[in-house]
């Protein structure tokens, strides 16, 4: 039997780190990231399910990422910080889906934001 994967998308931990998202206006709301985030759980969950059925125990851990948002809503220079799950294919996979995912847009004079997400992985 296959385990069940709980994917948690931490809203706590979801960090904006610009001035320019103060305001609604200027910036994005750390709602809006994490909903667009939250829309793509069922691709970072593939991310992590087809790597599982190569190991005997499935893997658990954070990976903490982070990002730009353009004014446009494109998500750019995504990386990993740091990993507890060690899983290079899965984290490269997070990372591509982070990228793909369409941002709300802002402001066209806006400067990017960054964010910083992390993401559990859990096989329960």
């Amino acid at each position: 039997m296959r385990p069940v994967l709980f994917l948690q998308i931490l809203s706590a931990s979801l960090l904006l780190a610009t001035a320019a998202c103060s305001t609604a206006s200027k910036g994005p709301t750390a709602d809006g990231i994490e909903a667009a985030l939250i829309s793509r759980t069922s691709d970072f969950r593939a991310c992590y399910e087809r790597e599982q059925p190569r190991r005997s125990k499935p893997a658990e851990g954070r990976v903490a990422t982070r990002f730009m948002v353009s004014a446009s809503g494109e998500a750019s220079k995504a990386t990993v910080t740091s990993t507890t799950l060690n899983q290079p294919k899965v984290e490269a996979c997070i990372l591509k889906t982070i990228q793909s995912t369409r941002f709300p847009q802002r402001n066209a004079k806006s400067d990017p934001v960054e964010v910083s997400y992390p993401f559990d992985f859990n096989a329960n």
